[in-house]
């Protein structure tokens, strides 16, 4: 296998993880339950904060749809590996990881509680974000 389909493979297994992590945070959320949180004790302080939704949305179901579409091209450059999937694959990560350092810095700075699964998504953004940059050059 080559190592743009590698590439191509690990980038999807990241994108099915932070659409995992999406999904339970918006189902907790929908269903008003509490969110278990094992390594940091501040989970439903964030996910209950003003900044949790947008309007009646939660934040984490816009994440949950931004997850599925990179599911979604990450299939499609694993079908096609076509360099203009992976241009899009860059755009989305860049938006992603801007909204992730914004919502990282409401929970440090603003919220004065993190999220474990927030920064998790964080992270895979940023992972995600990496493997678009690096591991593809135009």
């Amino acid at each position: 296998m080559s190592a743009k389909r590698w590439l191509g493979v690990i980038f999807l297994v990241l994108a099915v993880v932070g659409l995992m992590d999406a999904v339970y945070l918006t189902a907790k959320d929908l269903l008003h339950s509490q969110v278990t949180c094992s390594v940091l004790s501040g989970c439903n302080e964030v996910l209950g904060s003003k900044y949790a939704h947008i309007g009646p949305i939660p934040v984490a179901l816009v994440g949950a749809g931004y997850y599925a579409l990179l599911v979604g091209l990450a299939g499609w450059f694993l079908q096609h590996m076509r360099q203009s999937t992976v241009r899009h694959m860059k755009y989305i990560t860049t938006l992603g990881l801007l909204a992730s350092v914004g919502f990282v810095y409401l929970q440090i700075f603003v919220i004065h509680s993190v999220c474990i699964y927030c920064f998790g998504s964080a992270i895979t953004t940023l992972l995600l974000f990496s493997i678009s940059y690096l591991g593809y050059n135009d």
